[in-house]
């Protein structure tokens, strides 16, 4: 009797558009690709603003080591309950002191 009920949500899964169990391991092996996908098109969007307001002294690539260290602060998210805004937080500051002093700019225009 258990088996015909599994077998039948085995097939309406299928239908529905995949397995539930896939997910998970699909979310966990796409995760490193998303992450510097957005590093560089963050990056990216972040140094074309600051060549327009003329605070990019350094080159791309600097923009980047730059966000990478920033990226770092992500570590935080394994505290529990306060992790995910302090990783947030200490993300951006670190983000803006480092543009400021790698494109030796001012801080409004690292902002």
């Amino acid at each position: 009797m258990v088996y015909p009920a599994a077998h039948l949500s085995y097939h309406l899964g299928r239908m529905s558009g995949g397995l539930q169990e896939v997910q998970p391991l699909q979310d966990f092996l796409f995760a490193p690709l998303i992450l510097i996908i957005s590093l560089f098109v963050s990056a990216g969007v972040v140094h074309l603003t600051l060549m327009i307001l003329r605070g990019a002294t350094s080159g791309f690539a600097t923009t980047v080591r730059v966000f990478c260290f920033a990226y770092g602060a992500q570590l935080a998210v394994v505290i529990p309950f306060v992790g995910g805004l302090t990783a947030g937080i200490w993300s951006v500051v670190l983000a803006v002191i480092g543009l400021r002093e790698a494109h030796a700019t001012t801080t409004s225009r690292a902002v």
